[in-house]
């Protein structure tokens, strides 16, 4: 099945029931809400769906529950067409290069200062030409980081960052000498 019919298909439906009780961040509800369509997802870790908002989140594996959920959207159209709005915007919060930007980076850069990395192999080149396929987002994640590029953050005195590292010392024995 094609990517545009099953986006025709989530969009038009009065609701998609994407509810799993092992998947921790299932996408198919992420999918279901670009499409602009009205997710029933379960409590199992979705962190994007937020109940009533943007999307049905499921407490229990009860079917009533899901009927119940179902007359009520249907007894407030109102509700539902702002829960689809909703619900496309977070959509668009999660697309891979908001999350590579946003997340990704800003953790790699993070662990680059607390390793004391530098240089543009562990900067954001690497990552935007293996993830992104783009030579302009260097430039942008730089400029995102206040304009300071190939993997290096401006680290002051007082960071931890900035401390020297010390080698572990064995802790003082408690054992007593009798």
């Amino acid at each position: 099945m094609s990517d545009e019919l099953v986006a025709l298909l989530y969009g038009s439906s009065d609701a998609v029931l994407a509810n799993s009780g092992h998947e921790p961040f299932g996408l198919v509800g992420l999918e279901v809400m670009a499409a602009g369509g009205l997710a029933f997802v379960g409590s199992t870790g979705e962190d994007y769906a937020v109940p009533y908002l943007n999307a049905v989140v499921l407490d229990s594996d009860d079917p009533t529950e899901i009927c119940i959920a179902l007359q009520y959207l249907r007894d407030h159209p109102d509700v539902a067409e702002r829960m689809r709005r909703e619900a496309t915007a977070t959509a668009t919060s999660f697309s891979w290069a908001t999350i590579i930007e946003d997340t990704l980076l800003g953790k790699l850069q993070y662990v680059a200062v607390r390793q004391d990395v530098h240089g543009e192999a562990v900067g954001e080149r690497a990552v935007a030409q293996t993830t992104l396929g783009g030579p302009s987002l260097p430039g942008q994640a730089a400029a995102a980081y206040g304009g300071h590029a190939a993997g290096r953050l401006p680290v002051d005195s007082t960071s931890p960052a900035a401390a020297p590292r010390k080698k572990p010392t064995a802790a003082p024995s408690k054992r007593r000498e009798t």
